[in-house]
């Protein structure tokens, strides 16, 4: 049985593994971006006041 080299797996994992991780983290970073400036855009007051919908 020969040893095992943990060494060319671990590169080989880390080639594989690494950038798969950081396509996926900036995906979901991106998305939770994206809501967060959806959710502060929908509780900004308006820029101006003629925009204001009028009150009832």
């Amino acid at each position: 049985m020969a040893k095992t080299n943990w060494r060319r797996i671990g590169l080989v994992a880390t080639i594989l593994l690494v950038p798969g991780g950081f396509v996926l983290g900036a995906s979901m970073l991106a998305r939770e971006r994206q809501k967060r400036a959806e959710e502060a855009a929908a509780d900004a007051p308006p820029e101006n006041a003629s925009e204001a919908p009028p009150k009832v």
